[in-house]
């Protein structure tokens, strides 16, 4: 042992079995904080592994997955509330050291007042018969090799398993990057652990460097709930005699016409005015052109459960503003929608900027209007006079776009995006549309 450590390290531990290390200190300086880094074989760097307080020490197991055979090598360190190292027990340059074996001769290690820990069952048996269940067949970085699909870094070079490749370089697959990232060909840089040394947030897992150190940052954030507003803009299409009721017809609007007319008032035109329906110019009146129109105006609260880093689930509920009068609508102004959303790219919503995709299905209210002229033949002091031609959809509607999670603070989040829609049924039939949307999300 060094420093204010008292440790003694295992002579042996068994092959794809947790490593416990225990480890107590005696020093005069408060310590908060205890990390353990270590290096089996084929790893490039050291990983760090937080031990937790237990009775008058500190301990921790190394995961069963990184106790491969050869030598474990590792060494501790202590931290104070300031995030300073004020206790070491072994360094860099002169590790602990450990023997991993197929099989132990003594008794297995084990944490204080504790059962040895058990061997992985997916891991289990460094020697397995041919397609036996629970084996894993993937080699280790040095075993021999036929395919890169034999090696768990997916990399055979010269008949031998090569390590997991580095930032920068050439890839096709997550799972050849030590990062666990592979974009555009080339593995991602790998994000560093809570008390790593750092220059940024993006080179954290938690999205947080904070005097030179990876803190916890964003850990335990499992929801989100916020608010957001979007614009709906509508494709209309085209028609002529849009205002102009067959004569067998009471209501206002036309057989096989997707528009109703209304004065600005919201009263039915011509609704039941039969002299005024038959005094309506045909062929030049009351057309429509096609082309864009808004829509409502949702304003919704959201909420997403926070699945992983990179994905959410959630939904949006909302009052929709900017609605046509009742005579056109095709259900209440509210929005009603579930939606799932991916985070691009490594530490999802860690990062301070994250691309992201989404898709959403609901129900709602989908309407908008056009003016137009309507000419009367009668009329000769007022010829003409302005209605406006309402569609409707819906309720049912999807959406697919995408756009940016930016974190403002430590859990406080915006979001932008432009997302494509469509509503199905009602006067219209089929409504399609975009949308921009801006929200205000809070994490806890």
């Amino acid at each position: 042992p060094a420093g204010d450590f008292t440790h003694t390290p295992a002579a042996e531990a068994a092959l794809r079995t947790p490593l416990p290390i225990y480890a107590e200190y005696s020093g005069s300086e408060q310590i908060v904080r205890v990390i353990v880094k270590y290096k089996g074989v084929g790893m490039t760097d050291w990983k760090p592994l937080e031990l937790k307080k237990m009775g008058e020490g500190w301990g921790g197991l190394v995961p069963c997955k990184d106790v491969t055979q050869g030598a474990m090598t590792y060494y501790i360190q202590g931290f104070n509330a300031a995030n300073d190292p004020v206790a070491t027990s072994g360094s860099r340059n002169k590790p602990f050291s450990v023997a991993v074996k197929t099989q132990v001769s003594g008794e297995p290690p084990a944490l204080p007042g504790q059962q040895a820990p058990k061997q992985c069952g997916e891991l289990a048996g460094a020697e397995c018969p041919p397609d036996f269940p629970g084996c894993n067949a993937k080699k280790a970085s040095g075993e021999d090799c036929d395919k890169n699909a034999d090696c768990q870094s997916r990399a055979c070079v010269g008949g031998k398993c090569a390590d997991k490749k580095g930032g920068g370089e050439d890839c096709s697959a997550d799972d050849e990057c030590s990062s666990g990232s592979c974009s555009d060909g080339k593995c991602g840089e790998a994000r560093k652990a809570e008390g790593d040394d750092c220059d940024s947030d993006d080179q954290c897992d938690s999205g947080s460097c904070k005097a030179g150190k990876c803190g916890g940052g964003h850990k335990g954030v499992r929801f989100l709930v916020g608010v957001s507003v979007s614009l709906d803009l509508y494709m209309l299409s085209g028609a002529q005699d849009v205002c102009k009721l067959n004569s067998s017809e009471t209501a206002p609007y036309t057989s096989g016409n997707p528009y109703s007319c209304f004065d600005s008032g919201g009263a039915a035109f011509p609704g039941n005015n039969g002299g005024v329906n038959s005094a309506i110019q045909t062929g030049h009146s009351d057309q429509v052109q096609g082309g864009f129109a808004h829509g409502p105006l949702p304003l919704s609260v959201s909420f997403d459960y926070v699945l992983n880093p990179n994905m959410l689930l959630g939904g949006r509920v909302g009052f929709e503003a900017l609605t046509g009068p009742s005579g056109v609508t095709a259900f209440a102004p509210v929005r009603l929608e579930a939606r799932f959303t991916y985070l691009i790219g490594a530490g999802g919503i860690t990062r301070t900027v994250s691309p992201m995709v989404f898709g959403g299905v609901g129900v709602g209210e989908f309407d908008a209007y056009v003016p137009v002229q309507v000419f009367n033949a009668t009329n000769t002091s007022a010829p003409s006079v302005t209605m406006n031609a309402w569609t409707a959809a819906g309720p049912l509607f999807v959406n697919a776009g995408g756009g940016v999670l930016v974190r403002l603070g430590k859990k406080l989040y915006f979001t932008g995006a432009a997302k494509l829609m469509g509503a199905f049924g009602g006067q219209a039939g089929l409504l399609p549309g975009v949308a921009p949307e801006l929200g205000l999300q809070y994490g806890f």
